[in-house]
C-alpha cells in the first residue's frame, strides 16, 4: 500500500542536523573572533553569543517548517522571493526579541553596561534578517538540486517502467496459458455456438489491438480501459462458465478520467487468477468505480482470503502484475495516488485511487 504522510515538520535527516550544527557553530566562533579582536571578550559575552546562536538555530529550523509546509520549491520565483523576504523579517524580529531580551539581562552584570539602544537593537535585528535570507537561500538551493536529481531519476524510472509495461503487454499477447485457455474455449464453441465463437475471436482481437495501441501510452481514457476489461472478462466467462459472476457498478461522472493503461485489467486479472480460479465453486467479482472532481476510486472485489505472498514482492497478496501496477502508479502520480490490497469481510479488495489529470500531464 502506498501511504504518504505529510506533517508540518518532516523528520530531519542526520545530515541536516550535522550541517546545522556546523553552520551555527561557525557563526558563533566568527562572532567571538571579531569581538575579541576589537574589544576583548568576557565569559558573559561568550554566553550571550551562544544564546544568539542557539536561538538562531531554532529560528532557522522553524523557517524550514514553513518552507516544507508551503512546498516553496514548487512555487513561482515571485512567490518564493516574497515568502523568503516575509519569513526573514518575521523570523529576525522573533530572533532578536528572544535573544536580545535574554542578553540584555545577562549583560547587566557587566560593569558600565547601560542597555541596548534602539538603533543598536535594530542594527542587530537587521543582521539577523540578512542571516535568515542567506540561510533560506542555501536551504532552497539544496532542495531544488535534490528535487532536480530526483526528477531526473524518476524520468529514467518512468522510461524503464514504460518499456517494462510494453514488454509485459507484448508478453501477454503470446502468453501460452492465456492463449491456450482462450483459444480452447473458443474451439469448444465453434461447432455448437458459432456466433458466440466469432464474438470471442473479435474480443480477443480487440484486446491485442488495445495492447499494441495503448500499452506504451502514459494514460488512456478510463472508458477504453473498461472496454478492454469487459473483453477480458467475456473470454474468462466462457472458460469459467457459471463459476464466474461479474457485477459492474459505474458512476456517471467518470468519463473524463484518464488512467495508466492496463491497470484496471491487471486488478481484474489478479482477482480472477488469485481468487476465482482457486475456488472450486467459483465466485463473484465486483468492479466499483466512482469519481469526484479531483480523483477516481477503482475497487475490484473477489470472494476469497488473502494469503501471505512468499514471492519477491514481499507484500501480502501482491503478485508481479499488481506490484508492477503499484510501482507505475507511484512513478506517475507520486504521493497523490494510492494502491492497496486488503481483506474486506469475505472479499479481497484491490483499491486504486488516482488523481484527475489532463492528457498532457
Amino acid at each position: 500500500m502506498i501511504v504518504i504522510k505529510t506533517s508540518f515538520l518532516k523528520p530531519a535527516s542526520n545530515r541536516y542536523w550535522t550541517l546545522q550544527a556546523c553552520g551555527w557553530t561557525a557563526f558563533l566562533f566568527v562572532n567571538l573572533a571579531i569581538t575579541a579582536g576589537f574589544t576583548g571578550i568576557e565569559t558573559i559575552s561568550v554566553v550571550g553569543y551562544i544564546n544568539v546562536s542557539v536561538v538562531g538555530l531554532l529560528t532557522s529550523h522553524g523557517v524550514r517548517g514553513f518552507i516544507i509546509r508551503g512546498d516553496w520549491a514548487r512555487r513561482s520565483a515571485f512567490i518564493i522571493a516574497r515568502n523568503i523576504l516575509m519569513t526573514a523579517v518575521i523570523g529576525a524580529a522573533l530572533w532578536g526579541l528572544v535573544s536580545l531580551s535574554i542578553n540584555n539581562q545577562l549583560y547587566t552584570k557587566i560593569a558600565g553596561y547601560q542597555g541596548l539602544s534602539l538603533v543598536l537593537a535594530l542594527t542587530i535585528t537587521f543582521q539577523f534578517m540578512v542571516m535568515l535570507l542567506v540561510w533560506q537561500g542555501i536551504y532552497l538551493v539544496t532542495i531544488l538540486l535534490r528535487n532536480s536529481k530526483q526528477a531526473e531519476q524518476d524520468k529514467w524510472n518512468l522510461v524503464v517502467a514504460a518499456k517494462d509495461a510494453q514488454l509485459m503487454a507484448l508478453k501477454a499477447q503470446i502468453n501460452p496459458h492465456f492463449l491456450f485457455n482462450a483459444l480452447n474455449s473458443i474451439r469448444a464453441l465453434v461447432l455448437e455456438q458459432p456466433e458466440v465463437s466469432r464474438e470471442m475471436i473479435s474480443r480477443l482481437s480487440a484486446m491485442f489491438r488495445y495492447n499494441l495501441s495503448f500499452a506504451a501510452e502514459k494514460s488512456v481514457p478510463l472508458t477504453e480501459e473498461i472496454k478492454v476489461t469487459e473483453h477480458y472478462l467475456a473470454l474468462e466467462k466462457v472458460r469459467f462458465e457459471d463459476r464466474l459472476l461479474v457485477t459492474w457498478n459505474l458512476a456517471d461522472d467518470i468519463d473524463d478520467f484518464l488512467i495508466p493503461p492496463l491497470t484496471l485489467q491487471t486488478l481484474v486479472e489478479n482477482a480472477v487468477n488469485h481468487g476465482i480460479a482457486r475456488l472450486p465453486q467459483g465466485g463473484e467479482i465486483a468492479i466499483i468505480i466512482s469519481g469526484d472532481p479531483s480523483s477516481v476510486c477503482i475497487k475490484v472485489r473477489n470472494q476469497g482470503h488473502l494469503k501471505p505472498n512468499k514471492g519477491a514482492s514481499g507484500r501480502s497478496g501482491f503478485g508481479i502484475g499488481l506490484k508492477n501496477t503499484q510501482e507505475r502508479v507511484r512513478i506517475f502520480y507520486g504521493d497523490r495516488a494510492k494502491v492497496s490490497l486488503e481483506q474486506v469481510g469475505v472479499y479481497v479488495e484491490a483499491k486504486m485511487i488516482l488523481p484527475k489529470v489532463d492528457r498532457e500531464t
